[in-house]
């Protein structure tokens, strides 16, 4: 018995109602894939083009170094998304492509998710990463809660330099302290000054403000001369770090490996974007 017309084209149009939902979707992980499927290979060309904008904004031109570009390129990555999958599924509908308003909705939860694992991916490849600093050791140059961005790729073409905050494995742990002493220096410390190569330095970026809790071990040491292929690293606030400095118990630092530093801290955001006056200020 054959089925009656109405049937048949009711299930038709459902059937081709869900293709064009899955290539938008399709769309919403990958601009104009969905649109070169369905035929669209105009609008699939400029929306894929625009993509690959978008990646060689982060490789190999790298922008996320500025920080702007970290708050703007994300925002780019989700309106492509986003409007490539809606166009995809609603331009230019055949009268039989019935597919429901609503589905808009579903594509906006999946290209929000598909943009948030792209950005990170891309941020990953292209060598940088964020972390949350849980610790005041750095402080005030990097408040606990803070954000900050670390460059992964900056001592591939740089060697570790006085001054530099780096961010280096111990314990299996990542840690953020700053380089005071290199290999083949002379560090020591007296009374909470520190000297190099038997000169007192100047750090404007050290401060004591819990001299009441700091330890006799981390105001008098040294001298001690940094072994090649290492260096001598401290916090900032030198009274709450445990560091290069600590040479005894369970916290025995020393020098660090400079095969241990993973990358450079460049700049510092807060947790809630846009409401402080640092966020985006290079970390010096």
């Amino acid at each position: 018995m054959e089925a009656p017309i109405d049937t048949f084209d009711t299930a038709e149009e459902e059937k081709h109602s869900y293709k064009r939902l899955w290539f938008a979707m399709v769309s919403a992980a990958v601009p104009g894939l969905g649109d070169w499927f369905i035929g669209s290979k105009d609008r699939s060309l400029a929306f894929l083009t625009l993509f690959a904008i978008l990646v060689g904004c982060y490789l190999p031109l790298r922008l996320p170094r500025f920080y702007w570009a970290l708050l703007l390129l994300p925002l780019v990555g989700l309106a492509l998304n986003l409007v490539s999958s809606i166009c995809t599924l609603i331009v230019r509908r055949e009268s039989k492509d019935k597919a429901a308003n609503w589905w808009v909705l579903a594509l906006v939860v999946m290209s929000v998710l598909f943009s948030i694992t792209e950005s990170r991916l891309l941020l990953q490849v292209s060598g940088f990463r964020v972390f949350q600093v849980p610790s005041n050791s750095m402080a005030p140059t990097i408040e606990a809660g803070d954000k900050i961005v670390v460059d992964l790729r900056y001592f591939h073409d740089n060697k570790p330099a006085l001054g530099d905050v780096v961010a280096f494995c111990h314990h299996d742990l990542v840690l953020l302290k700053r380089v005071v002493a290199v290999g083949g220096s002379t560090i020591s410390g007296k009374d909470g000054h520190v000297e190099l190569d038997g000169r007192e330095i100047v750090e404007p970026y050290a401060v004591h403000r819990h001299p009441e809790i700091s330890s006799d071990e981390l105001n008098n040491f040294g001298p001690t001369k940094v072994p090649a292929g290492e260096l001598f690293v401290m916090g900032d606030d030198r009274d709450e770090s445990l560091d290069s400095r600590v040479r005894s118990g369970p916290s025995d630092y020393g020098p660090v490996f400079v095969t241990d530093v993973v990358g450079k801290a460049i700049y510092r955001f807060s947790s809630k974007l846009g409401q402080s006056e640092y966020d985006g200020q290079k970390i010096k």
